[in-house]
This record gives C-alpha cells, structure tokens and sequence, in this order.
C-alpha cells in the first residue's frame, strides 16, 4: 500500500501542463435568420432578404458573410456578400440586401448563409436558409 507521500508524489508527476493558444482557444458560432420580401417572389420583380446574424462565438474575428440563393439545379440565383464585418462575441448584425430576378425565373431556390475569416477565407460557420418558390 502507498504512503500518502508517494501518491501525492505520483499524482503531481501525472499533472503535466498544457498551453494553447488563443487561435485553439478559439469558438466560431452564429445564428442565423434569414427573412424574404415578399414571402412568396415573384418572377421579375424585386426580393429582400434581412439577415440578423448572431455571433456566440468567444472572441473578436473579422468575416466575411455570404448570402446565396441557388436554383434547383444547382445553378447561383444571387450571391451577396459583406466584406470585413467585425463581430465581437454575443454580437448582432441586421443586413439587408434586394435584388431584382429575371422574368423567367420559375422554380425553388435555396438561401444558404456562410462566414468567412477575413484574413484566410477559410469557412468558420454555414447554414441552410429559407427556401424560395417563384410561380
């Protein structure tokens, strides 16, 4: 059986240290939502979309954030993007960007929203929006 003094000894030997740092530090998460004017698009006319972005993320980045509209068939409807916006953590951005389609658009697209680091462009966060139905 051990003494207290050689398990106190094997615990603290067992410690060891560990050092990170503040980029393996850091946590990259938003929220999204993503509302369209109107509800229901129609063909050759005017489309809103408000974006309020959410950062839970724990530290101060600067991104990029893109906004996409793609077709059915993969095709890009609309990309928007904001360059060199700052979030700071627990911080709300409200954007808004319209665009005007073309009047033979038909058929769903798909919103999607994705933030990029500023400096890399490497992707820290996407997510799947709303969906789109011209009649």
């Amino acid at each position: 059986m051990p003494t207290r003094l050689g398990l106190l000894l094997l615990l603290t030997g067992c410690v060891g240290e560990y050092s990170s740092t503040p980029e393996e530090l850091a946590r990259y998460e938003w929220v999204a939502q993503v509302k369209v004017n109107p509800t229901a698009p129609v063909a050759g006319r005017q489309v809103s979309f408000n974006l309020e972005l959410t950062s839970h993320s724990n530290t101060m980045v600067v991104v990029d954030i893109v906004l996409r509209a793609h077709r059915a068939d993969g095709s890009l409807l609309h990309e928007q993007v904001w360059s060199g916006v700052t979030f700071r953590p627990q911080e709300v951005w409200n954007l808004t960007q319209g665009f005007i389609t073309s009047t033979s658009e038909r058929g769903n697209a798909t919103v999607s929203v994705e933030v990029l680091e500023g400096s890399t462009q490497r992707s820290l966060w996407s997510a799947p929006g709303p969906t789109l139905t011209f009649r």
